[in-house]
């Protein structure tokens, strides 16, 4: 459009399968923001702007977007229960959402000590060790591209046998003199 205003501009929609008038304001000062505020639903909007102006100019604008208004949905399937090892732990996880996520997760000891926290968890199962028995409590949050956010918890006990050292010996001779040879090892 040329000159300094638009004679009127109308807001145009696709509420369904076709675009539908929304609004239309009188009286525009081209590049300036106008602002209107609508009730949307859940779903993908396409919308677009015809303004005119008294040379019977049509100028149009527009473009796609989101409207995202829940938070993903979590489940933790493991781990829960008792585990005799604290390696290999699996976390497993099923997060959903209608627009993409990032996750993460945090494991707390009974003690309310951090024991593992991953701020870049891909959202679905990923393998962890912890350092020492506990009663532990395994969060994961996920938040959504509109920012939504929610978290699921389980708890679960890590109660592995004690590390022990021990010892491995071997002695040989031969004419007269010994040699006796000794392997320490730490278990987990």
């Amino acid at each position: 459009l040329t000159g300094g205003t638009a004679d009127s501009c109308s807001l145009w929609i696709n509420l369904s399968s076709e675009f539908i008038k929304n609004k239309t304001f009188a009286n525009i000062t081209l590049n300036t923001p106008n602002y209107l505020n609508i009730n949307l639903g859940e779903g993908s909007y396409k919308w677009k702007v015809i303004c005119n102006n008294s040379y019977n100019e049509v100028g149009e604008s527009g473009s796609n977007f989101g409207v995202d208004l829940h938070a993903p949905s979590i489940s933790i399937s493991s781990p829960t229960g008792a585990y005799s090892k604290k390696t290999g732990i699996l976390l497993s996880a099923s997060v959903s959402d209608s627009s993409p996520v990032t996750c993460m997760y945090n494991i707390v000891a009974s003690s309310g000590t951090v024991a593992k926290s991953n701020t870049n968890f891909p959202c679905s199962s990923v393998r962890f060790a912890v350092d020492s028995n506990s009663d532990y409590f395994i969060s994961v949050y996920a938040t959504d591209a509109a920012g939504n956010s929610n978290s699921a918890r389980n708890s679960f006990t890590v109660d592995a046998p004690q590390e022990s050292s021990s010892s491995n010996s071997s002695s040989s001779s031969s004419s007269g003199s010994s040699t006796l040879e000794t392997t320490t090892s730490s278990q987990t």
